[in-house]
């Protein structure tokens, strides 16, 4: 399948997941992803591995078959760029459990990650690792459509092709399923920036940082914002707080020297 049948496939099925939500006055609905380890996953969405790969490791040691915890385990592996153990892993439990939406996501994760490598072979094959990513992805909503990590993680490798209207779908399916999902505020603030559009990117940078008050990500963002307004105190101040969460943030060092 190509990424343009991908694309088709997974707007489908966010059109689907829209209509639903539209269509009760209920609560929106909660993905079943890691249900029972919010806080783990949680600590991973804001970066904090440490502590979320200590919870893990004490978890799976009582339990080493909690799929659960493995998934989670994938998922803070891939994005502290322990990429080949996290392959070697994922080669194992895809074909043992083709149908968990949580490994497909991992296996989604590691392809956007390898995106970014300083291996020749995988910079020369970007675009094939951001279908592969895509195809991952739509597997994953396949299998659970209220996996609002997912289409968010769909709508940033869709950003990376070039493909700004559908990344931005993406980020809203999403947002319509869990409202206070922060990166997604962050990557709709991205769109905004590339648009030109400061205001309408700080309110969603800031939306991103009201869900996430230790967001390192969003902050750095407003950074940015803030220097194309050349309101360099104000950016500085941003920047300062970004680099005291995340210290090892080399773009934020760049941007503040």
């Amino acid at each position: 399948m190509n990424c343009k049948k991908l694309l088709v496939t997974s707007m489908i099925l966010a059109s689907a997941v829209l209509c639903a939500s539209q269509s009760f006055a209920a609560e929106p609905i909660k993905a079943q992803v890691s249900k029972n380890y919010v806080d783990i996953s949680r600590m991973i969405e804001y970066n904090n591995y440490e502590d979320a790969d200590k919870l893990l490791k004490e978890i799976l040691t009582a339990n080493p078959n909690d799929l659960d915890a493995k998934a989670l385990k994938l998922m803070s592996e891939a994005k502290q760029w322990k990429l080949a153990p996290a392959q070697a892993e994922l080669d194992k439990l895809l074909k043992k459990y083709p149908n968990n939406p949580q490994f497909h996501y991992a296996q989604g994760l590691v392809y956007l990650m390898r995106e970014t490598s300083s291996d020749v072979e995988y910079i020369k094959n970007i675009t094939n690792l951001s279908n592969a990513a895509i195809q991952e992805f739509v597997t994953a909503v396949g299998l659970d459509s209220t996996y609002y990590q997912a289409y968010n993680a769909m709508g940033v490798a869709t950003l990376k092709l070039g493909n700004k209207k559908d990344a931005q779908d993406l980020f809203n399916v999403a947002l319509k399923i869990n409202p206070e999902f922060a990166p997604a505020y962050d990557n709709l603030g991205n769109i905004a920036m590339i648009d030109g559009d400061l205001d309408q990117a700080e309110k969603y940078y800031l939306e991103s940082i009201k869900y996430n008050s230790h967001n390192p990500t969003s902050m750095y963002h407003m950074g940015q914002v803030e220097a194309r307004r050349g309101d360099y105190t104000k950016a500085l101040t941003w920047l300062n707080h970004s680099l005291h969460i995340n210290p090892q943030s080399s773009p934020g060092w760049n941007l503040q020297g």
